[in-house]
């Protein structure tokens, strides 16, 4: 009885916690929904294995039926790339070089993103006066390679 008194108590103060630490959005709902099945799990577990010596949950939750929603997952990846070219994007235009586009060659391993090229191109490519000196594909290539961990040749002017 008193480890169960201490697994309400756990749970009392890490949901407490969570609502503290986590910001309002959708992710956060998804976060308390699950946290709440935890929370019902805790609650739940002493009275059945009290009621039933036998209780073993894995009999009545297959975990090899637990599927990863491909689509989704590549979907993500793909905006999360789509972000990082665009974030290279407007950091070229603030620094004066509007027009460029830059798309990033990929592959994920163990669910991380690896980037293995990146393609500039500089068709539409537009330099402010002020930069109009500086050889503008060291200066695009070293910016890109700041960002990400390529070497002098993976990033592919077009």
């Amino acid at each position: 009885m008193q480890s169960y008194l201490i697994s309400v108590l756990c749970i009392v103060i890490i949901s407490v916690l969570i609502e503290i630490i986590l910001p309002s959005g959708q992710t956060a709902k998804y976060i308390k929904g699950i946290f709440s099945i935890f929370v019902v799990y805790v609650l739940i577990n002493p009275i059945v294995v009290f009621l039933n010596k036998d209780f073993d949950i894995s009999k009545y939750v297959n975990e090899s039926a637990i599927n990863v929603d491909e689509t989704l997952l590549k979907k993500m990846y793909e905006n999360q790339i789509e972000t990082r070219q665009t974030d290279l994007e407007n950091q070229l235009a603030e620094d004066g070089y509007t027009g460029v586009k830059i798309k990033l060659k990929y592959k994920i391993v163990d669910s991380e993103i690896i980037i293995e090229k990146a393609y500039v191109d500089l068709k539409n490519l537009v330099i402010t006066e002020n930069e109009s000196n500086i050889n503008k594909y060291d200066y695009i290539r070293q910016l890109v390679m700041a960002q990400y961990p390529l070497k002098a040749e993976e990033v592919v002017f077009e």
